[in-house]
């Protein structure tokens, strides 16, 4: 599979976008400290809103804070390099991330990155002090999630919410260890800046796009990572992933829908199966840079195919349009790919795809994804 399809994630700490989008750097939200005042809140009239509504703004802020800092954890990953004559057992690295509870029973949720690579340990630290080892249970580099297991019991689970109903200018809270855990569980205030965000990172030496993002210009720093972004009701509406250090006030953020079917298959069968059908795609934002405009149909534009997959034998051909999943139509990249997690392997999948003007439909069987593989 090496060649195919060049997924969603991020590794680089610090790199340029490409695709003709503007120029910047993005870091994982992983170590400098939060320092970013809460603007001031304006009238229609262009004057500054009253006390009142600047009170009961707090209000509510720190009512959805304390509700949820409990299920805030703190994750540190522990590797050890290869011994040398100076240190006979080698030396440690650690890094930083957060994450968020989703259960009672010990799964939390945070991103692939945080838990990358082969750590020695992953510990977490729980809001109570407590430190505990944790275990990966699964990890996704393209959609940058992962999901860690703890032998503790009595968490205070979040309330996971739903992105898709977001409009830009809501307010939104981030909540996380930004630079290390002398600073954990940090809450920063701001809005919802923009949705359905598309960028580009290089991630295990190859270029990969996120796609679907939730922007805002709450602070999000490194350490942020894995830590959720929470709406005005106090449910997680994204977990934070990566910003743009070329720019004030850029975080984004996973939106919380993607991780859901991930979730809701480790509460009840205690793994998650991943469905494959060996298709590497983007949006129609993303598709416009590289193909030059030519006004592709809305839905997930297929870029690259694993000529081994199921998608290809099923007659799936590179610049087809996935519009529609099972009948339910797909605006996006993001839409189709949540729906798409929420399938096992051994469905029967029902693609409708739009090809030089035509409409196509295929039912495609989904197989099982293995480590290795890009896309979905």
């Amino acid at each position: 599979m090496h060649g195919f399809w060049r997924g969603a994630g991020v590794v680089a700490l610090s790199v340029g976008l490409s695709l003709g989008m503007t120029a910047a750097y993005v870091r994982y939200a992983m170590p400098q400290p939060i320092a970013q005042s809460q603007a001031q809140h304006m009238v229609a009239d262009g004057g500054t809103a009253g006390t009142t509504d600047a009170v009961a703004q707090t209000e509510t802020v720190a009512d959805t804070a304390e509700h949820l800092t409990a299920s805030v954890v703190g994750i540190s990953t522990i590797e050890r390099d290869a011994a040398s004559m100076f240190h006979l057992r080698g030396t440690q690295t650690q890094s930083v991330g957060s994450g968020v509870v989703v259960s009672d029973g010990g799964y939390i949720l945070t991103n692939h990155h945080v838990v990358s690579g082969r750590p020695e340990q992953v510990m977490v630290t729980l809001s109570d002090g407590r430190v505990t080892e944790g275990k990966t249970e699964w990890s996704d580099s393209n959609l940058d999630i992962a999901i860690v297991k703890v032998a503790v019991g009595d968490l205070v689970p979040a309330t996971l919410g739903d992105a898709t109903k977001m409009h830009i200018g809501d307010p939104v809270i981030a909540i996380g260890n930004p630079l290390s855990m002398q600073f954990q569980r940090t809450v920063t205030f701001g809005i919802v800046s923009a949705l359905n965000r598309n960028i580009s990172v290089p991630a295990d030496g190859e270029e990969n796009y996120m796609t679907g993002l939730l922007q805002t210009d709450a602070s999000i720093n490194p350490g942020n990572s894995g830590g959720p972004l929470v709406n005005r009701n106090g449910e997680v509406i994204g977990i934070n992933t990566v910003k743009l250090t070329s720019a004030e006030g850029m975080g984004f953020a996973v939106p919380i829908n993607i991780c859901k079917p991930v979730v809701e298959a480790f509460l009840k069968e205690g793994t998650y199966r991943a469905p494959y059908l060996g298709i590497g795609g983007y949006d129609r934002a993303v598709s416009d840079f590289v193909m030059q405009g030519e006004g592709r149909a809305q839905g997930m534009y297929v870029a690259a195919l694993d000529v081994k997959g199921p998608a290809f034998r099923a007659g799936v051909r590179v610049g087809d349009t996935i519009t529609a999943i099972d009948g339910n139509s797909v605006a996006d990249a993001i839409s189709l790919t949540e729906r798409f997690f929420a399938k096992k392997p051994g469905d029967r999948i029902h693609l409708t795809m739009m090809r030089s003007g035509q409409q196509h439909e295929v039912t495609v069987t989904a197989t099982e994804r293995n480590r290795i593989a890009k896309g979905i």
